[in-house]
C-alpha cells in the first residue's frame, strides 16, 4: 500500500539513510543536487527539509 509520494528532482541517482534511521539523503544527477529530508514513522512519511543545488553529477551520497 501507498503511504506517501515524495518528489525529488529529475533522476535520482542515488539515495542514504543515515544510521539512526531518521534522515535520508537523495543525489539527483540530472538536477546536480541532493535533497534531504527527515524519516519519520518508521519509514512511512519523509519531510523535506533542505536542497543543495550546484553539486555537479552526484552518483553517490552518504553520511560519514
Amino acid at each position: 500500500m501507498l503511504e506517501q509520494r515524495v518528489a525529488t528532482a529529475k533522476k535520482p541517482r542515488h539515495f542514504s539513510v543515515n544510521p539512526r534511521g531518521n534522515r535520508l539523503l537523495v543525489g539527483n544527477l540530472d538536477a546536480a543536487s541532493v535533497i534531504s529530508f527527515t524519516v519519520e514513522d518508521h519509514g512511512l512519511h519523509l519531510t523535506p527539509l533542505a536542497v543543495t543545488n550546484g553539486i555537479p553529477l552526484p552518483f553517490f551520497v552518504g553520511f560519514c
